[in-house]
């Protein structure tokens, strides 16, 4: 709705909140998942420098008037395997932890810069190991984190605030997402004074760091007809509607069954399909399975709030094309639909 011109000004603000508020829960889930590694995203070869920048225009909007935010991002960065929005969220959960020391006033600074390891490091939380690294660093002009307490930061929970404003959870995901990512994190403090947190990860060598082929262009893309199946009319009806915005057509299914009889009937003509895995009648990975069977290569994109274990993840993203987690931006579901369709074509290419 609110890709839409004509809705008035009161209703872009009730729907932009409304918006903010699925993405804190989601965000909450993210987090709550990554910690306890039942999903782990794909990484692949990134440049941090943009990703830093990102999490500091982030922080920039949640900025109390009395603190200064100052950013230094080395132009030269070495590139990381990494999933992006990962790393986003680590800078974040960093800076909003430092903004919470600042009770009064304060400066943040955010960092990125090479760093070479060749010895060992003091107040290390990780496994350490010598190499090229790149360094993020938060560093704030808070309180300080008190001596027993240091310990414990990285532990689920532990928070020196009070419980109804802080779930406890920010340090943890930073520790899981770091580790996940062969790095560690290093804490340097004191009370009165402030904290810094180093955040190290590991670069790449240069052939994989090398800038993949390009890929087909949005103009090399032709009209597509994309299957939408969802148990829920109004989310399969929205999908469509912003599939539609974009220049393609749709067809709605709202189960298993319905999207096989569908796909039957329209199979010259379906181009990709869009289908929850949660449904009544037929589930979606019997209907995947099903349409499998009619069409190995038809791609398939999953969007679904169901909590997959690490296993059950990796079984299903090998019989698909790509996974969407509820609740996602419909720029999300657009560009996921681009992406799986241009790969496919460079595939066809190559």
């Amino acid at each position: 709705m609110l890709a839409c011109d004509d809705i008035d000004e009161k209703t872009t603000a009730d729907l932009e909140q409304m918006s903010r508020a699925c993405g804190r829960g989601a965000g909450l889930v993210e987090r709550l998942l990554a910690f306890s590694r039942r999903v782990q995203p794909d990484h692949e070869p990134v440049a941090p420098g943009p990703l830093v920048e990102a999490a500091a225009r982030t922080l920039a909007d949640a900025l109390p008037h009395n603190v200064e935010l100052n950013t230094c991002v080395a132009p030269d960065l070495h590139t990381i395997r990494a999933a992006p929005h990962q790393i986003e969220q680590v800078v974040v959960n960093l800076g909003l932890n430092a903004i919470e020391a600042m009770s009064e006033s304060g400066t943040l600074t955010i960092l990125a810069r090479n760093s070479t390891i060749d010895g060992p490091l003091e107040h290390v939380h990780g496994v350490e190991g010598r190499g090229d690294y790149v360094l993020i660093a938060v560093v704030d002009t808070g309180t300080g984190i008190p001596e027993e307490d240091l310990g414990h930061i990285f532990e689920p929970f532990h928070t020196t605030k009070p419980r109804a404003e802080h779930n406890g959870l920010g340090l943890a995901v930073v520790h899981s997402i770091v580790q996940a990512h062969g790095g560690f994190v290093r804490v340097d403090t004191q009370e009165e004074k402030g904290t810094v947190i180093e955040v190290y990860l590991p670069c790449v060598g240069e052939a994989e760091a090398s800038e993949p082929e390009r890929g087909p262009t949005p103009a090399d893309r032709s009209l597509l007809t994309v299957l939408v199946v969802d148990d829920e009319p109004a989310v399969a009806r929205l999908a469509a509607d912003i599939i539609e915005h974009h220049g393609h057509r749709t067809l709605i299914a709202g189960d298993g069954i319905e999207a096989l009889e569908l796909f039957a009937q329209h199979r010259a003509d379906i181009d990709l399909v869009v289908l929850d895995l949660i449904m009544p009648r037929m589930d979606g990975e019997t209907c995947i399975g099903m349409l499998r069977e009619t069409d190995p290569d038809i791609p398939i994109i999953v969007a679904s709030g169901a909590m997959l274990s690490e296993d059950a993840r990796a079984r299903l993203m090998a019989r698909i094309d790509a996974f969407l987690s509820k609740p996602f931006t419909l720029d999300t579901l657009i560009d996921t639909i681009h992406s799986v369709i241009d790969r496919r074509q460079a595939g066809a290419k190559a």
